[in-house]
């Protein structure tokens, strides 16, 4: 088939040279914009783009005469899109014979949107699944099912599941491109069912708060979720001896049981544990043990730098605001 691809990222790349080796005829690019989490590979495009002697555009707005004009002069009979940042438009879609694919990290039509991986995990899903559809036009992740997979989350943080769906999503869109070329007409093509749709929004860097009153497992999954490469689950805390306010980003954790039955403690203080290292006391009378953490961007040892009893996380808005009003820091 002849394909006109759209997208960005290195899984895009991935795509972008198998469907080379199943010897479809690509008849060009156009990439856009990088976001905080996915690159736009923009070089290994556009040196693709120079061996096959094909344009490559850079924009972030489709619906323009540059790729009315591209999909003219080359016809392509499909387009496969991974990773676009916007919905394809119905004025670029209906000059594409077979339709536009896209592959999606969620398991539709549940999951639709965005950061599927990172709420997957929040709402203790035991599987994440993947998506290779037909986009409809002006919509998001909507569009009748190609092909869909699955993988199980099985404690995996946000960064080794990412890596897993991208992988997985490579195969299913290759997968997908043989079906629409080789056996279309046989294949179990299924409409989205748009009573059970689900939708996921953004989340953005303060939502990786911790409060420390929350269950132990809400708390574990928070920062399997919001690990690299997104920014990291945080607390704030005032250090015992100095009084110095300090941000505390956990990246990875584990959980255990308190060494008694029961123990007198507010939720979030340093406590000792029987191999004395030190962990942060959770409401259910667990605790949890970070084992990679941050302070104020500065890679640490939790047990070396915690190392007493007396030192509790999770500063309160009022004493965060006294602090700067102590300090004459106007905000």
């Amino acid at each position: 088939m002849k394909i006109a691809f759209f997208g960005r990222s290195s899984v895009g790349v991935a795509v972008l040279r198998g469907l080379i080796k199943q010897n479809h005829e690509i008849v060009f690019l156009v990439i856009c914009g990088s976001s905080p989490e996915v690159t736009n590979q923009e070089q290994e495009y556009r040196s693709i783009a120079q061996s096959l002697s094909i344009p490559c555009l850079h924009t972030n707005n489709i619906d323009c005469e540059a790729v009315h004009n591209l999909i003219s002069q080359t016809g392509p009979d499909l387009g496969v899109s991974i990773f676009w940042l916007f919905m394809i438009p119905g004025t670029v879609m209906q000059k594409i014979p077979l339709g536009v694919i896209n592959v999606h990290g969620g398991s539709l039509p549940k999951y639709r949107g965005n950061a599927c991986a990172n709420w997957a995990i929040l709402n203790d899903e035991k599987y994440i699944g993947i998506t290779c559809h037909f986009m409809k036009a002006d919509a998001l992740d909507a569009g009748p099912i190609i092909k869909q997979t699955r993988i199980p989350i099985d404690g995996m943080d946000v960064g080794q599941l990412t890596t897993r769906v991208n992988v997985a999503s490579i195969a299913l869109a290759l997968d997908s491109v043989k079906i629409i070329s080789s056996d279309l007409g046989n294949a179990d093509i299924r409409r989205q069912d748009e009573d059970i749709a689900h939708y996921c929004y953004p989340r953005v860097p303060s939502d990786g708060y911790i409060d420390w009153t929350l269950p132990s497992c809400k708390i574990l999954s928070l920062i399997r979720a919001s690990t690299r490469p997104y920014p990291g689950a945080y607390t704030y805390f005032f250090h015992y001896r100095t009084n110095k306010l300090s941000k505390l980003v956990i990246l990875k954790a584990d959980i255990c049981n308190t060494p008694y039955p029961s123990v007198s403690c507010v939720p979030g203080h340093i406590i000792t544990l029987q191999n004395h290292t030190k962990g942060v006391y959770l409401s259910d009378n667990k605790c949890l043990i970070p084992t990679s953490i941050l302070i104020d961007e500065i890679q640490e040892d939790f047990s070396h730098y915690f190392n007493t009893v007396r030192q509790r996380l999770g500063a309160r808005a009022e004493d965060i605001a006294f602090s700067l009003y102590q300090q004459n820091i106007q905000f």
